[in-house]
This record gives structure tokens, sequence and C-alpha cells, in this order.
């Protein structure tokens, strides 16, 4: 169920923790258990990740069943596309959906937008091409050592070279994530805004991409602007819904102040 995680991770496997993901999938926890799950869970990514690709899959079986009431024995080519979908959430929410979350406590009246972004490779449903999976790889892996104008040079020249949306999506969203964590926050929010432009048939990059511009919105203290770019990642329904609505409460209580 966990997300693709890096061999260099250390991870302390948590099976109480486990259990209360499971019963909060499954609908078993009342409104205050649900809560201090939600505080133990927002400063760990591994179990962050954890819940928020359960709680996606279900969902997607849960929308399988009901296709099925319609459509009992269908064909192989539609059994494939549900096995893709459910690669998909697995990949996008495990590999690149961990936040790094540097004390976002909106519990204890602290707004904080998130200090840095995960900077993971990024893939659709559709396998992107060898060539610019690879350079995608590489650029991540020049960021990572440091060589940040390098990694976006070459980022740019992948997106510059292809057409389909989903590679161009994917390097957008590591160009914005490179320059959210270079503080490059007017870079960032173009790179974002792009990728919501491109995932029109994604709908869980352009969640991804509303709740990184809000949270960059409110670097650049456009407080406003954020609250209307973390409502729609927010009406999307979707992994962030539950951390963007408390986001939306702290933000409208501090705009009304204003």
């Amino acid at each position: 169920m966990c997300g693709i995680i890096s061999g260099m991770e250390k991870i302390k496997y948590n099976k109480s923790l486990e259990e209360k993901i499971d019963n909060y999938v499954n609908g078993q926890l009342n409104d205050e258990e649900i809560e201090q799950l939600w505080g133990e869970v927002i400063h760990d990514p591994y179990y962050y990740d954890y819940m928020i690709t359960a709680a996606n899959i279900k969902k997607l079986n849960q929308q399988r069943k009901k296709t099925n009431v319609h459509k009992i024995g269908t064909s192989k080519r539609n059994k494939f596309y549900w096995m893709a979908a459910a690669a998909s959430i697995a990949i996008l929410i495990g590999v690149l959906s961990v936040v790094l979350f540097q004390s976002p406590n909106v519990n204890n009246g602290q707004l904080k937008p998130l200090n840095e972004l995960s900077l993971k490779n990024v893939r659709s449903v559709e396998v992107l091409k060898d060539n610019a999976e690879s350079q995608i790889k590489r650029g991540i892996n020049l960021a990572n050592s440091g060589k940040v104008q390098k990694a976006l040079s070459l980022l740019e020249s992948v997106k510059e070279n292809n057409t389909k949306a989903s590679i161009k999506a994917s390097v957008e969203m590591n160009i914005g994530i490179i320059n959210y964590n270079h503080k490059n926050y007017a870079k960032a929010l173009n790179a974002f805004n792009n990728v919501i432009s491109l995932s029109e048939n994604n709908v869980l990059m352009r969640e991804k991409a509303y709740w990184y511009a809000g949270n960059t919105y409110m670097q650049l203290g456009q407080l406003k602007k954020a609250q209307k770019t973390i409502r729609k990642a927010y009406n999307l329904n979707g992994a962030y819904r539950r951390i963007a609505g408390k986001y939306l409460k702290r933000l409208n209580k501090e705009l009304s102040t204003k």
C-alpha cells in the first residue's frame, strides 16, 4: 500500500498507526479520532503518503464497483484500464505527494505555507518515453546535488523537445518544485499554473498543482489568491481536501480581520 520510497530512507513501521489509518479509510473513526490521527501523520511523510494512497485506492475501487454494476464482464482492455489507473494513483501519490511539512500547524493558530516540497520523478498512466524519463531523472539528480541551474536548463530542454502534455506537466511540476525550494516563488507559480493548464485529464496532478500554487501565493503574501487556489484543490475532493480545508479556515479567519 505504501508509496515508492528511496532505499536510502529509513522507515519505522508503526502497526498501531497503520491500523488507525485502515480504520479511517473504512469509516470507523469518529471526528475526534480523525483529528488525532491527522495530528500524528501530518509531520510523518511516510505515513502521510500511506494514508493518502490507501484512501484514494479505496475511492477508485468504489468507482470501479459502481461501473461494474452496469458493465459486468467487461473486456480485458477495460480491466487493463483499471489496473493502470490504480498504478497511477500509487505512483503519483506515492512518489510525488510526500510533502515535507515543516511545522505548518494550523491547529495551534499558526498559518504557514510549506517550507519545502519533495522533488521526485513524476509519471502518468501514459508511460513516458525512455529518453524523456531519463532526462527528467537526470535533472532531478542535478537539482538534488546542488546544480540547480543545470537542472533547470535540462528540464526546460525536455519540455521544449516534447509535445505530450503528460511529459510537459511532469517537467513543469519539477521546475516549479525546484524554484519553490530555492525561494524563486514567481517562477514556481508560473510552472504550477502551467501544470494546471496541462492536466485537464489528470485530476491528481491538477490537485497537486493547485495545492502547491496556493502555498506559493502564501509565500508571496497574496493571501486572497492563496485562498482562491487552495479552495480549488479542496473542491477536487481528493488527497488534499482535509489539509486544504484546514488552511481555508485559517485563511478565511485571517482575511476577515483585514
